[in-house]
């Protein structure tokens, strides 16, 4: 569908305040570890579990958003997620108890329901600058992240952990209440299409509704659940409904049709893409809740570690906006994913090799981050020629990679307390090799 220009302008402003929702419950947790840690009495392998449960449940949430955008539309959705994200972040502060992890669980599947469902939107709306938006869509990931780390532990000092972390349901809260004016925009956007085809019926021409608010006729999508074989619950239209109005599969293309009809798993690079989703993301999680431990160790004070870690994310953010900006929409990202990995292993390296200089190592690590995220997030868009494609790659890579990614604070946290923290740095150097080789794959001008 084609946008016009003061709808397009006011949905990247909507998108952008719904992202930055969607890292803070999740980062914010590291910086002020020992605060949580002092109040629960939790060990250090336990406070890896409270970190690897939401990216689990993350994975578990984009698992099933598929078939939800089917019952309920992409815009719908986002409305559930972002209320239910609002609510299980007071539950995470502010309920005793089972409270932290039913609280923490909640997160992790309202924020696999939102990350599923922004890149098949970004695929709708932005069909010829999907990259571009992707972008900006994942330098906002990178400056809440940034955002949630420098001040967490400031408030947190000043008040509490529970006020540090359960603020942030405020800005969920304001994400929702600018979904909801963008829902009611499209509305009379779309009501202006209809009145002009309308009029072009009236005057001869065939008044079709265009290949984007259509589906093909007789087209069945499957959902990346049923790829799985998982049986999903049948509601009142059953499992093959069509596609809310103004979903439809936008394409008459044979090739996106008949990737459409086949099992995603069965496509070697939708696996591409999964793995590098997944291992950078398992890279992303173990340094988000350990890296301040690690700086620590190394005789840093927790609120310069905090400071780093926000260091970290605006470092993510300027590669983001430069990855951006360099690979514009060229389709092969290959090199791309050579550089931003590279920047993983430097730092990574000079942590065993000068840790004295511990915040130049977390700069460049955090550019290697930004990057990787920002690629991982673009190959949903550059390899698939739909949004109904994207919505299923997009459901497979991140269900599948933030299960893999869910083991990276766990591994961490275990792996440092038997080995120290040395030994978990020269495990994310072959994890970094390894995203390397998978990017080389995924990054190649291909499509599902």
């Amino acid at each position: 569908m084609k946008l016009s220009r003061q709808y397009s302008g006011v949905m990247i402003l909507v998108i952008v305040l719904v992202a930055l929702n969607l890292r803070p419950g999740l980062t914010a947790v590291g910086p002020v570890t020992q605060y949580i840690q002092a109040d629960t009495g939790l060990s250090t392998p336990g406070m890896g579990y409270l970190a690897s449960v939401p990216v689990l449940c993350m994975g578990l949430g984009a698992l099933v958003t598929p078939w939800v955008i089917r019952r309920l539309g992409l815009d719908v959705t986002v409305v559930v997620g972002l209320s239910a994200l609002a609510v299980v972040i007071l539950v995470r502060s502010f309920v005793p108890g089972v409270g932290l992890w039913i609280g923490t669980v909640g997160i992790g599947l309202a924020i696999g329901i939102l990350n599923t469902t922004l890149p098949p939107i970004i695929k709708r709306d932005f069909p010829t600058r999907a990259a571009t938006v992707t972008g900006i869509y994942s330098a906002t990931l990178t400056l809440s992240s940034a955002i949630a780390a420098g001040i967490v532990v400031p408030i947190t000092g000043a008040t509490s952990w529970k006020i540090g972390l359960g603020c942030w349901a405020l800005m969920a809260g304001i994400g929702l209440c600018a979904w909801l004016y963008s829902m009611r925009m499209r509305r009379v956007f779309d009501g202006g299409q209809a009145e002009a085809r309308s009029a072009g019926s009236a005057d001869g021409s065939d008044g079709a509704p265009d290949q984007e608010s259509r589906g093909e006729p007789g087209y069945q999508e499957r959902t990346v659940a049923e790829d799985f074989g998982v049986k999903l619950p049948n509601l009142e239209a059953g499992v093959d409904a069509p596609l809310p109005a103004g979903e439809g599969m936008g394409s008459e293309d044979p090739g996106a049709l008949a990737a459409a009809r086949r099992n995603i798993l069965t496509i070697p690079l939708a696996w591409a893409v999964t793995a590098f989703m997944g291992t950078q993301s398992l890279l992303f999680y173990m340094f988000v809740q350990w890296l301040p431990e690690i700086e620590q160790s190394h005789g840093v004070s927790a609120e310069a570690a905090g400071l780093h870690m926000s260091f970290f994310q605006i470092a993510g953010l300027v590669a983001t906006l430069t990855l951006t900006a360099v690979q514009g929409e060229r389709r092969d990202q290959r090199l791309s994913a050579v550089v931003s990995c590279s920047l993983w292993i430097i730092g990574l390296a000079g942590f065993l090799i000068a840790p004295g200089i511990a915040v130049v190592w977390t700069i460049i690590m955090g550019g290697g981050s930004g990057a990787t995220f920002a690629l991982s997030l673009t190959f949903i868009n550059t390899r698939t020629r739909t949004s109904q494609e994207s919505s299923r790659l997009s459901g497979m890579s991140q269900s599948v990679g933030y299960m893999i990614a869910s083991v990276g604070p766990t591994i961490g946290g275990s792996l440092g307390d038997a080995l120290g923290w040395n030994a978990v740095i020269t495990v994310a150097i072959v994890l970094a090799a390894i995203v390397m080789a998978i990017g080389m794959i995924a990054g190649s001008d291909r499509k599902i």
